[in-house]
Protein backbone atom coordinates (compact mmCIF):
# COMPACT_ATOMS: atom_id res chain seq x y z
CA UNK A 1 0.00 0.00 0.00
CA UNK A 2 2.79 2.28 0.26
CA UNK A 3 3.88 1.91 -3.20
CA UNK A 4 0.25 3.79 -4.01
CA UNK A 5 0.52 7.42 -5.16
CA UNK A 6 -2.45 9.21 -4.36
CA UNK A 7 -1.19 13.03 -3.99
CA UNK A 8 -2.61 13.53 -7.49
CA UNK A 9 -6.36 12.76 -5.26
CA UNK A 10 -5.09 15.31 -2.76
CA UNK A 11 -4.14 17.98 -5.16
CA UNK A 12 -7.59 17.45 -7.19
CA UNK A 13 -9.24 17.96 -4.16
CA UNK A 14 -7.39 20.85 -3.33
CA UNK A 15 -7.71 22.63 -6.66
CA UNK A 16 -11.91 21.50 -7.11
CA UNK A 17 -12.20 23.32 -3.83
CA UNK A 18 -11.26 26.86 -4.99
CA UNK A 19 -13.55 27.06 -8.06
CA UNK A 20 -16.93 27.74 -6.78
CA UNK A 21 -18.73 25.50 -9.64
CA UNK A 22 -16.34 22.71 -8.45
CA UNK A 23 -17.20 23.38 -4.95
CA UNK A 24 -20.83 22.63 -6.05
CA UNK A 25 -20.36 19.44 -7.45
CA UNK A 26 -17.83 18.46 -4.72
CA UNK A 27 -20.00 18.94 -2.05
CA UNK A 28 -23.04 16.52 -4.29
CA UNK A 29 -20.46 13.66 -4.56
CA UNK A 30 -19.38 13.98 -1.02
CA UNK A 31 -23.06 13.61 0.03
CA UNK A 32 -24.58 11.37 -3.15
CA UNK A 33 -22.17 8.66 -3.26
CA UNK A 34 -22.28 7.72 0.57
CA UNK A 35 -26.08 8.20 0.53
CA UNK A 36 -26.10 6.24 -3.05
CA UNK A 37 -24.36 3.29 -1.45
CA UNK A 38 -26.66 3.41 1.74
CA UNK A 39 -30.17 3.64 0.04
CA UNK A 40 -28.37 0.51 -2.55
CA UNK A 41 -27.71 -1.63 0.82
CA UNK A 42 -31.04 -1.03 2.34
CA UNK A 43 -32.90 -1.77 -1.05
CA UNK A 44 -30.61 -5.37 -0.91
CA UNK A 45 -31.57 -5.80 2.65
CA UNK A 46 -35.48 -5.09 2.13
CA UNK A 47 -35.42 -7.47 -0.81
CA UNK A 48 -33.68 -10.13 1.00
CA UNK A 49 -35.57 -10.14 4.39
CA UNK A 50 -39.01 -10.17 2.05
CA UNK A 51 -37.52 -12.87 0.25
CA UNK A 52 -36.86 -14.60 3.38
CA UNK A 53 -40.01 -14.25 4.72
CA UNK A 54 -41.65 -15.75 1.95
CA UNK A 55 -39.65 -18.72 2.01
CA UNK A 56 -40.92 -19.45 5.47
CA UNK A 57 -44.45 -18.93 5.01
CA UNK A 58 -44.46 -20.37 1.62
CA UNK A 59 -45.09 -23.63 2.68
CA UNK A 60 -47.70 -22.38 5.71
CA UNK A 61 -49.75 -20.56 2.57
CA UNK A 62 -49.45 -23.77 0.23
CA UNK A 63 -50.75 -26.32 2.50
CA UNK A 64 -53.69 -24.15 3.47
CA UNK A 65 -54.85 -23.71 -0.10
CA UNK A 66 -54.09 -27.33 -0.63
CA UNK A 67 -56.32 -28.43 2.19
CA UNK A 68 -59.40 -25.24 1.63
CA UNK A 69 -59.32 -25.21 -2.17
CA UNK A 70 -58.11 -27.98 -3.93
CA UNK A 71 -58.92 -31.35 -1.40
CA UNK A 72 -62.45 -30.30 -1.24
CA UNK A 73 -62.52 -29.87 -5.25
CA UNK A 74 -61.26 -33.75 -5.60
CA UNK A 75 -64.15 -34.64 -3.05
CA UNK A 76 -66.33 -32.97 -5.61
CA UNK A 77 -65.19 -35.17 -8.30
CA UNK A 78 -65.73 -38.47 -6.77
Amino acid sequence: MRSLKFGWLKDKFLLMRGDARSKGRLMFMLYAVPTLFVATGAVFNYVNQTFIIYLKYQAMVDQYYYSRVVEPMLKEEK
